[in-house]
Formats: structure tokens, C-alpha cells, sequence
């Protein structure tokens, strides 16, 4: 279909005669033509040949400029080309010859695009790849912007604007992981910055992004096994597989448990233990020592365990050692501080120790609900505070030793990136276990990792932080597996842990 704009002057009784003039197409791109043609009326004798002149009036612009002139044909017409940079307008004028009077077009406008010359220099296109894309604006835009666009279902949107240089050029190094896998279409867009020109838009670059060949060694060592893995760097997905899979996650709780510690209480907070009594007379204590602020078995082992010190030191201990609420009116004795909360966790994630990850849930429980602290609470907290980041989890304990747990390794990776995002995140990669310390004592020697391991009867997980050599940054990663050996499921997890380590990034 021809597009054109077309103007003419009519003429009236003793005026001048008929000129038209048409532009096709009405709007071009810089570097294109147009075409202008147009014809005179009325006397037969002045139909031509005779001169005609094209002017042009650059926008916004007042003034007229002749830039080239022709003469009619024997009927009248006329016909031009030009190739103009920037908007306007044409029209002809036929000065008086003869018995001919003067004549002219109204003008017409001619809308030029700008060019947006884009291209693309990869040696390869797989995830984790960042091809550079080039782009000129033509005619000179120096000091404006150009956009670098990607299809979405509501169109296509700006990802990211750059500036161009003195030489209305940019270049830009866009990075594609995990979820580009497949084809990706891009563009660039000039938007009208000036009256000069119109708005203008690039080709569409069309990029097949292919696995990297350490997803394709990781796909290679899960096979079909019953095994979600997730990996993420910066707030973004680098592999996944199985990843919203509901899975138990044995001991790794307790990492949900130190987040959520760390978040609440502190790195440097300290668990206060009091020795009470009701009555001290001549240096005697009468009644019973009241040891501990908690409930449940794991506090009357404390208590049992204090009382044997104190039969050990000499000191006469009557009644039964348990655990409840402390009677009214008790004077404190003695008080103990524990170590920093920091160094609580270690103890408590290196080793994986359930005793310690029990009672901490129930301080957390307490502190979130009141006391007494309960198992039920502190995993009511834990619950809590993972939903307050977005991430739903089915969580009834603190150790992990339930088999009624369900996380995935999405969510652990997605939390992960928020203890990077907070002030104890260092503090909590470094109470992980390391390659052979804790219980990763017999693996990943030589390997920079941080991370909690997790064991129950066919369950096991793997999840922190290992650092990649390429990208010389930490990176968050989720290995929930089920119905193996240990020994087969660590195998898997070792092997992930290096191909990360060694390849990605």
C-alpha cells in the first residue's frame, strides 16, 4: 500500500494556476528517499517545460531553503528525490515566465526517523554468557538516551537506558542466566528527545540462549533421581531443577533457625542463666536451685547436669532435678552469660547438634510468644519469620528432626539472598561447616564453601554459600534430595559443589 501526502494550491478567478505536490512515503528513516511529484494546471501554454524549484523548511524552522530545481514536463508534471535527515516540510514554487503567471504548492511534511543501527559481538550465547550490544543513532544524538527493550505480556519494556557518547554511540553488556534459557528478543528504541526527528526503533535481535556446560554436568549428576536443586547468585537464578518441589529438610532447619535467631536477637546477644533460691542462711541454700528459664525435656537435662557439678564440688543438692516454672519470691545466686550468639550458632551448625538447636528454638519461641518456650512456638516463630520474606515453608521444630518439615530449595536460596542483604549474613556464613570441619569433616576438601548439611533416613541436604573462582563472589545454593543412600546423596552434592566452584559464572 503507497502512502502520500499531498498539497495543492487552487486557483482562483485572475489567480494563480493549480500547483500539487505529493510526498511518498509521507514518513521515512534516515537514509531512505522520498519521493516528491506534483503537477500544474490550468493554461495549456504554461504547462512547461518551465523551471520549478523544491524548497525545504527544516522543523522548526521558519525558513524556506531552495535545494535543487528541475523543469516541468509538457504536461505540467514534475518529480524530485531527496534523502533529508531531520523533519520537515517541502513545497515548489514556478516563478512567472513569460505570459505565465508565478505559481506554488502549499507545503508538505515529510517526518524522518532516526536510524538505530544496533548489532551484537558474542563468541557464545549460554547462560551466564554477556554479549556486548552496539548501537548508533544516526543523525547525531550525542548526550540523549537510547533504550534497550525486551518483550513482556504487556509489550515491550525498557530493561535498561543508556547514554549516548560523542559519537551517538553505546554499548551495553546485558547478562542472561538461568530463566533466558531459549530465545530472547531485543531491541533498541530511540524516543523523540527533540523536534529534529521522530522517534525510531532498531531490528529485533533474536539471541537462542543455550545451557552452560556446568548446568549440563549438574543435569548429568542428578540423572533421574528424586533431587531439586537450586543455585543463585545476586538475586537471580543461575540453575534450577525441581526447585518448588516440596522436600524434607532435615538438619538445614536449623539454618532457618539461625536466620531467624540472628534476625531477632543479634549476632552479639547473650542467653543470661540464673541460679535462684528461696532462702539462703549461713552460706546454705534452702530449698531448691532453679536453673534456666525453659521447659521440657532438654532444660531438666540441664538441670540434672547442674546438679551433678554441684555433688561434684561438695554441695548437698535435696529434692529431684526437673524443670517447670520457677516458684515465687526466689533471690538469684549466681547468673552465668553465655558466649555471643555468634558463637553459639557454630557450635550449634558445624556439628549439626540437635540439643542446642531445640533449646534456641524455644528462646525464640518465647520471645516471639511468651513464655514458657516451646518446641511448638519456637517453630511457630521460624514459621513466621520465613513468610515475612516471602517464602512459604511447613515448619514443626527446630533441629529438623521432624519428618512432617516441607521447604524447597527455592525458598532456602531466596532466604539466602536476604541474610547477604543483612548485617549477619557474614556472621551466619561463617558458623556453616567448611570442607573438613563439622560434619563435613570427610568432604569438600580444598573447596571455599559455607554450608549445613542435613541427614535423616533417606533425606539429605546441602545448602549455604560456595565461592566461584570465575566470578571471585559467593553464590547461594539449595541441594534437597530423597530415597537414597547418604553416601550416594553426598556424592551428588560433593560433585555440585565443585562443578559450581570450578565452572560456574
Amino acid at each position: 500500500m503507497l502512502l502520500a501526502v499531498a498539497a495543492s494550491s487552487t486557483a482562483e478567478a485572475g489567480g494563480p494556476p493549480t500547483t500539487s505536490l505529493v510526498a511518498s512515503p509521507p514518513v521515512i528513516t534516515v537514509g531512505d528517499m522520498v519521493q516528491l511529484s506534483g503537477s500544474i494546471g490550468e493554461d495549456p501554454s504554461c504547462l512547461g517545460p518551465r523551471p520549478v524549484q523544491l524548497e525545504w523548511q527544516q522543523a522548526p524552522s521558519a525558513a524556506w531553503t531552495t535545494i535543487t530545481s528541475s523543469d516541468t514536463a509538457a504536461d505540467g508534471t514534475f518529480s524530485f528525490s531527496d534523502g533529508p535527515q531531520y523533519s520537515g516540510a517541502y513545497r515548489v514554487t514556478l516563478a512567472a515566465v513569460g505570459g505565465c503567471l508565478a505559481a506554488g504548492s502549499d507545503p508538505v511534511a515529510v517526518g524522518v526517523r532516526v536510524l538505530v543501527d544496533s548489532s551484537l559481538i558474542a563468541s557464545s550465547l549460554t547462560a551466564g554468557s554477556c554479549p556486548t550490544i552496539h548501537v548508533t543513532v544516526s543523525p547525531d544524538k550525542s548526550g540523549q538516551n537510547v533504550d534497550l527493550q525486551r518483550p513482556t505480556g504487556a509489550g515491550w519494556q525498557t530493561v535498561e537506558t543508556l547514554a549516548l557518547d560523542a559519537s551517538s554511540s553505546a554499548s551495553t553488556s546485558p547478562c542472561f542466566g538461568w530463566d533466558d534459557i531459549g530465545v530472547v528478543r531485543l531491541r533498541l528504541r530511540w524516543t523523540q528527545q527533540d523536534q529534529l526527528n521522530d522517534a525510531g526503533i532498531g531490528i529485533v535481535l533474536a539471541l537462542r540462549i543455550e545451557k552452560a556446560d556446568w548446568m549440563r554436568r549438574i543435569d548429568h549428576l542428578v540423572g533421574g533421581r528424586a533431587v531439586s536443586v537450586s543455585v543463585g547468585s545476586a538475586g537471580s537464578f543461575l540453575y534450577q531443577r525441581a526447585d518448588t518441589e516440596p522436600r524434607i529438610p532435615a538438619s538445614n532447619e536449623k539454618l532457618l533457625l539461625s536466620m531467624a535467631l540472628l534476625d531477632s536477637l543479634g549476632p552479639g546477644r547473650r542467653i543470661v542463666t540464673h541460679a535462684a533460691t528461696a532462702s539462703l542462711q549461713g552460706g546454705v541454700i534452702q530449698g531448691n536451685v532453679v536453673n534456666g528459664r525453659f521447659t521440657r525435656e532438654p532444660e531438666a537435662f540441664a538441670a540434672r547436669s547442674l546438679t551433678k557439678q554441684l555433688e561434684r564440688r561438695g554441695v548437698a543438692v535435696v529434692g529431684r532435678a526437673g524443670a517447670g516454672e520457677p516458684p515465687e519470691g526466689l533471690a538469684d545466686v549466681a547468673t552465668i552469660r553465655s558466649r555471643p550468639l555468634r558463637s553459639i550458632l557454630a557450635a550449634m551448625d558445624r556439628p549439626s547438634d540437635n540439643f542446642f538447636a531445640e533449646v534456641l528454638a524455644k528462646l525464640l519461641g518465647a520471645k516471639s510468644a511468651g513464655l514458657p518456650g516451646t518446641i511448638a512456638k519456637g517453630a511457630a516463630a521460624i514459621r513466621e519469620w520465613v513468610a515475612g520474606h516471602g517464602v512459604d515453608f511447613s515448619l514443626y521444630d527446630g533441629s529438623g528432626l521432624s519428618y512432617a518439615n516441607r521447604v524447597t530449595t527455592r525458598g532456602i536460596v531466596q532466604l539466602l539472598w536476604v541474610a547477604d542483604a543483612s548485617t549477619w549474613g557474614p556472621v551466619l556464613r561463617q558458623a556453616l561447616a567448611t570442607g573438613g570441619q563439622g560434619t563435613l569433616e570427610n568432604r569438600l576438601h580444598g573447596v571455599k564453601v559455607r554450608a549445613k548439611t542435613g541427614s535423616l533416613d533417606g533425606v539429605s541436604a546441602l545448602s549455604g554459600w560456595v565461592w566461584l573462582d570465575k566470578e571471585e563472589a559467593w553464590t547461594e545454593f539449595s541441594i534437597l534430595s530423597r530415597g537414597m543412600p547418604k553416601w550416594i546423596a553426598s556424592s551428588i552434592e560433593d560433585g555440585i559443589v565443585r562443578t559450581l566452584a570450578d565452572n560456574a559464572g
